[in-house]
């Protein structure tokens, strides 16, 4: 029917939403643990995903979790997210304890295309975080 499209995609907006206020309550120190965690769940997830899991064009990228179609490489990419945000944000707080600028230059290596002078090799480039 014509309302069967819009149901679901109000319930997943509905359950979207009852997840992001439930998310918004976590103390903010207690995202350091989700990496520690997520990565082995996922790791797992992984592993079973790719005995059991559904084949879509060629490959098993997809499981079912209680009926719902599921890819386990989301709560890794959602692990590393945190996990370098939380990086960077440790190496902030040791600039500040250290008295650093807010802009951190580090030195590139690479070669360049329009001439081979030592000065070309060694460009700076500079990393806000």
């Amino acid at each position: 029917s014509f309302w069967d499209p819009l149901i679901k995609q109000a319930l997943f907006l509905t359950g979207g939403t009852i997840i992001v206020l439930f998310v918004h309550k976590i103390p903010c120190r207690l995202f350091k643990a989700i990496p520690i965690l997520l990565y082995p769940l996922a790791f797992i997830l992984l592993l079973v995903t790719s005995i059991t899991g559904d084949v879509t064009n060629g490959a098993r990228r997809w499981y079912d979790f209680f009926g719902i179609p599921f890819q386990p490489s989301e709560l890794g990419k959602g692990a590393v997210v945190i996990a370098v945000a939380s990086f960077f944000r440790a190496c902030k707080l040791k600039r500040a304890q250290a008295n650093m600028p807010f802009a951190t230059f580090f030195t590139a290596r690479y070669p360049s295309v329009d001439s081979f002078s030592p000065k070309t090799f060694q460009q700076p480039v500079c990393f806000l975080a």
